[in-house]
This record gives structure tokens, C-alpha cells and sequence, in this order.
């Protein structure tokens, strides 16, 4: 499992609800993702995505043929609505063998992944959703600098860096904090 705190994923496809194996699977995909924490949100076409859109969601999975156009404009509008409010999250698209030659350029600069529902191992689209969310939650500094002695790590590995700790001893003040109990 993820985590205790609750990820929020936008789910846009069309082919929710028709009775295919498409539809099937991507319901199978949205409750193997509610197992895993996280609060799934689905929508079937743009119009229902852009009425449904959660300024806290953390990913979104789109469906490529979307409303069943040839010219993939309803996508590409979910998808520029999304970056336009959520330029950092992941975005995978749902293609199909078919689909997957019409991606240009300019949208494979958005994206972050593909799922081929029908081809794809359940277990690994998860996982792909799951890493991806997480690795846009971490934070972009190392562990280093969420710790409080971060001098161990960069002052004391040089000559210059010992000197400097012998003279101001505890003392050193670490990015604003500083032990005040030395001053009278």
C-alpha cells in the first residue's frame, strides 16, 4: 500500500459503463487503485472531467480516443485543462494499438506514460500509476536537508569544515535555527 494519506486520481474515459472489455478493465484498474488508497474520480467525457476537476489531484489517466473522435480534440482539451492547472503531475493516456500512431509530438511532451488496457499487465499499470504519484510527492531536496545536523554531512567532510565546527562548536546555526541556549 501507498501510504495512509489518500491520492487523488482523475480517470477520463469514454468507454466507462458500455459493457466492453475495455470498459471491464478500466473498472478493474479504478477499484485496484482504491485498494491502494487512492480516491479515484471518473469522468466520461470532457465536458463531466472539466465539472469534476479537483485542484488537489495528484494524477490523471486519459483516454486518447475520448468521445470517440478521430482527431483526439476532446483529450487534448482534458489534457490542457489539466496542465494548465496541474503542470507537474503525471499524466498517462489509455491508447490502443490503433490510437497510439495519431500521438504528436506536442503531446508527448505532456504525457508521462501510456496504458495499453487491453495489452498491459494490471499489476504494472498500478505499480507505473503508484511510483509515478509518489515520485511527484517527493520532495526535491535529498533526506540530507531534512535533517537537523546537516554540517555531519557537508562541513565535516573536508579539513576547512572540521575547523569550522571546532570554532563554533554546537553553536552553528543550521538554515535559520540556531540553539539559543548559549546566549545569556
Amino acid at each position: 500500500m501507498m501510504s495512509d494519506r489518500a491520492g487523488k486520481i482523475m480517470l477520463v474515459h469514454g468507454q466507462c459503463g458500455n459493457g466492453s472489455e475495455e470498459s471491464r478493465l478500466v473498472r478493474v484498474l479504478e477499484k485496484r487503485l482504491s485498494r491502494e488508497n487512492m480516491v479515484v474520480t471518473t469522468a466520461t467525457d470532457a465536458q463531466e472531467s472539466m465539472i469534476l476537476f479537483d485542484p488537489d489531484i495528484e494524477c490523471a489517466l486519459i483516454d486518447w480516443n475520448l468521445e470517440n473522435d478521430p482527431d483526439h480534440q476532446a483529450a487534448r482539451l482534458v489534457l490542457a485543462n489539466i496542465r494548465r492547472s496541474k503542470s507537474n503531475i503525471p499524466v498517462f493516456l489509455f491508447v490502443t494499438d490503433n490510437s497510439a500512431e495519431d500521438i504528436r509530438v506536442d503531446v508527448l511532451a505532456r504525457v508521462d506514460g501510456f496504458i495499453w488496457i487491453l495489452e498491459d499487465n494490471m499489476d504494472a499499470i498500478v505499480k507505473d500509476i503508484i511510483l509515478a504519484v509518489r515520485r511527484s510527492n517527493t520532495p526535491l531536496l535529498p533526506p540530507l536537508f531534512n535533517a537537523d545536523d546537516v554540517w555531519k554531512a557537508s562541513c565535516l567532510t573536508s579539513r576547512d569544515g572540521w575547523n569550522y565546527f571546532d570554532f563554533f562548536g554546537q553553536r552553528l546555526v543550521v538554515f535559520g535555527q540556531s540553539d539559543k541556549s548559549h546566549i545569556a
